[in-house]
């Protein structure tokens, strides 16, 4: 079976283009695997909050805000200022008169399309349940969707050392299992175990994930391995 999810490198893009040359969705977030931003002709780009601010050349489709604007008019105004300025539809929690750009997200019916309501932490993932909800796009691009620290070369040699002293020649994988990397490695902010479990589901509604090379979702700034094996096993 073909994989739903493929790895690219961002200068070279082999992936069929769907019909009409275009490339789907792209949401855009405020990791670093957003940059540098590139104009391909997505049928649409959705970017997260006020990302357009730091991410030059970004020209949103729509915008996903999914904080209460009300709430954020008194907090951060100038958040709320800028994006309702820019003259984007904006998706957010709720609708409110006097911001005309804003529509309510359709919470009740996306729950009821995914079939599961614990994986809205974040509006990344808000965002990537709407455009399987929609069922409108093919592919989905995720850029600056990394939620992940990176592994410190420090700590990677650290713990490579440690392996080698304990048990001798073993596999390249252990050194991930090794405390200076768990304890290393965490979520700069919550939704990213949200967002990988919606990339699973999009299989299953016959959607492709396109994820940049190096991001640390899923792992993918990691070399890949199956867990267990001495020999990894080949696949092809």
């Amino acid at each position: 079976m073909e994989s739903s999810i493929s790895i690219e490198t961002r200068n070279t893009r082999s992936r069929s283009r769907l019909a009409g040359g275009r490339h789907g969705l792209c949401i855009v977030g405020f990791g670093e695997s957003r940059l540098p931003w590139e104009s391909e002709e997505y049928d649409e780009t959705w970017a997260i909050n006020e990302v357009v601010r730091i991410t030059p050349g970004l020209k949103p489709d729509i915008i996903v805000a999914m904080d209460d604007w009300e709430r954020d008019n008194r907090i951060d105004p100038d958040y709320v200022s800028f994006i309702s300025g820019l003259n984007v539809p904006v998706v957010s929690s709720a609708a409110y008169p006097k911001w005309p750009c804003l529509t309510a997200y359709p919470l009740k019916a996306v729950i009821a399309f995914i079939g599961y309501d614990r994986c809205f932490d974040n509006s990344i993932c808000y965002a990537f349940a709407l455009a399987l909800f929609l069922r409108k796009f093919g592919e989905i691009t995720l850029l600056g969707c990394d939620f992940w620290t990176k592994d410190d070369g420090k700590a990677i040699r650290a713990a490579k050392k440690a392996v080698g002293k304990r048990y001798g020649a073993v596999p390249e994988w252990f050194k991930y299992y090794q405390p200076v990397i768990t304890r290393g490695r965490r979520l700069t902010e919550p939704g990213g175990d949200s967002l990988s479990l919606l990339i699973g589901l999009s299989a299953a509604h016959q959607i492709k994930v396109f994820i940049p090379k190096g991001t640390r979702l899923l792992n993918l700034d990691r070399d890949r391995y199956f867990y267990g094996y001495t020999k990894q096993p080949e696949l092809r």
